[in-house]
Formats: C-alpha cells, sequence, structure tokens
C-alpha cells in the first residue's frame, strides 16, 4: 500500500499538551543534557573533598543520576519516581552519615531535575501508528 504524503505542520501550533513519541525522547534528551552540564557545575563546587569522600559524593550523584535516567527510560515509571523522591529527599542525610557536606545545589539540582521527568512522564501521548491501529 502507498503511503500518502503527509501535510506539513510546521505553521501549526499544538492544540493539545499531547507529546508524540520524538518530541518525548526530545524532551528527555534535553532535560539529561542540561541537568548532566549543570550537575558537573555544582559537583564542581566538592574540589576541596579528600579523593575517598569525593568518590562517595560521585557514587551517590552517579545512583541518583542513573535512577532518574531509568525514570525516563524504563516500565517502571512508579517504582523508579518514587525511588529518586526519597533519594534526592534524603541526601543531605545520608552525606551527613557518610561526614561529607552537601554540595549547596547538589540537592535542588536532582530534585528539579527528578520533577520535570515527573511532568514528562505524566503528559498525554499520542499512540505509535502502529499502536493506534491495533486498539
Amino acid at each position: 500500500m502507498a503511503k500518502t504524503p503527509s501535510t506539513p505542520k510546521w505553521y501549526h501550533i499544538p492544540i493539545t499538551l499531547a507529546v508524540t513519541e520524538a518530541e518525548y525522547h526530545a524532551n528527555i534528551r534535553g532535560l539529561n543534557v542540561v541537568f548532566g552540564a549543570v550537575l558537573g557545575f555544582v559537583l564542581a563546587d566538592s574540589r576541596s573533598l579528600e579523593n575517598y569522600d569525593f568518590a562517595l559524593l560521585l557514587l551517590m550523584s552517579a545512583t541518583l543520576v542513573v535512577i532518574i535516567l531509568y525514570l525516563g527510560s524504563s516500565v517502571y515509571k512508579l517504582f523508579y519516581g518514587l525511588m529518586a523522591i526519597g533519594l534526592v529527599a534524603a541526601l543531605p542525610e545520608l552525606l551527613e552519615m557518610a561526614q561529607i557536606a552537601v554540595p549547596p545545589k547538589l540537592q535542588p539540582t536532582l530534585a528539579v531535575w527528578t520533577a520535570m521527568v515527573i511532568v514528562l512522564e505524566l503528559l498525554p501521548r499520542f499512540k505509535p501508528a502502529s499502536e493506534a491501529s491495533e486498539g
């Protein structure tokens, strides 16, 4: 069956908050790039830490980043969402237990990143053409 050409929509304004799969993935990639860069600036404030403490801070930060990335990629959205929220909330206490000073902007950076991914996950999405024809 021949495909009919689609009408260009470059001049249209979206009339819904629903996003396509391509828009969803662009949002996730954009958030990850921006917050990855911000996280780099935030962790640059940790230069005064001893190597062991810095490694532990990196381990905790990397764990949270992976959980946030899973939130935007996994089918287990609720699990990773709750885990990210819980760990971001507990971050100061966890670092305090390890006797590491919390970088001033680390918790807000991770909290906003988590919140933005959760909001993106809650936005309605258009079903891909293959799913729409099945249901």
